[in-house]
């Protein structure tokens, strides 16, 4: 049954948003966009009339549907060349490399790792990175997600010299922006003991895994231990410590 107040204040509240996420929208809502009838002419024609009539969400679309079309032929070039175009579309239209989110790149960060280009992976949250710091925009909820993902490339592609610099920088940020502990409940009562940070124990985690593709076999061993530590004593808080079995495995 169709609400025809509820469609107009849907259809308001999708009209206020910025075109990049008014076509990401749309194109989830739909049932099917790829039909048994869909050619390539139809979708380039598509391209390039909207690309004729300076007409930048029906480009966007058409951009979207034609990788769409290539990824279900399982041809990844294509897919992205034009995840490649959507993306430079998008970045015309947020104003700035700083203003790119993660939701508008991860398309073509997937189609990259898919292809085993991690180069260019680390290279597209690299860019986005460098771009904030340049703005000045150190906010750990725009910032921390990217530099966590570009020191996850930067790992997989051997670079362990930047690795180490981008690690000390992400611990910079976790350590300014999380205090160094947090309150853990403890069931049935409800009380709350006082552990260290989880986001830190995150931090331990990342050097452990540093070390080991340096074959600091004793600074992976002391980095995972940290955080092994910190989990068994997160496990034994679930026990009633008045009991007197509280501290038994």
């Amino acid at each position: 049954v169709e609400i025809p107040g509820a469609m107009k204040m849907s259809r308001r509240k999708e009209s206020n948003l910025p075109v990049v996420d008014r076509v990401r929208m749309q194109l989830k809502e739909r049932q099917s966009i790829i039909g048994p009838t869909t050619s390539q002419k139809s979708l380039e024609r598509q391209a390039a009339l909207a690309l004729k009539i300076k007409d930048d969400a029906a480009l966007l679309e058409a951009y979207f549907v034609l990788a769409m079309f290539w990824e279900a032929s399982e041809n990844s070039v294509n897919v992205e060349k034009y995840l490649t175009l959507a993306l430079e579309l998008i970045e015309r239209l947020r104003g700035a490399e700083s203003d790119l989110t993660l939701e508008d790149i991860m398309p073509l960060v997937r189609i990259y790792d898919f292809q085993g280009k991690i180069g260019m992976v680390r290279g597209l949250y690299n860019k986005i990175v460098s771009a904030l710091m340049s703005k000045g925009n150190s906010s750990s909820t725009i910032l921390l997600p990217l530099m966590e993902r570009l020191f996850d490339a930067t790992l997989r592609s051997g670079n362990l010299e930047e690795a180490g610099r981008e690690i000390q920088a992400i611990q910079r940020l976790r350590e300014s922006t999380t205090p160094a502990t947090m309150p853990w409940p403890h069931p049935p009562q409800g009380e709350a003991r006082i552990v260290e940070h989880i986001e830190h124990m995150r931090t331990h985690t990342d050097i452990g895994r540093l070390r080991l593709l340096r074959a600091d076999w004793d600074g992976a061993r002391a980095a995972f231990q940290r955080v092994a530590d910190w989990r068994e004593e997160v496990r034994r808080l679930g026990k009633d410590w008045r009991r007197a079995d509280a501290a038994a495995p």
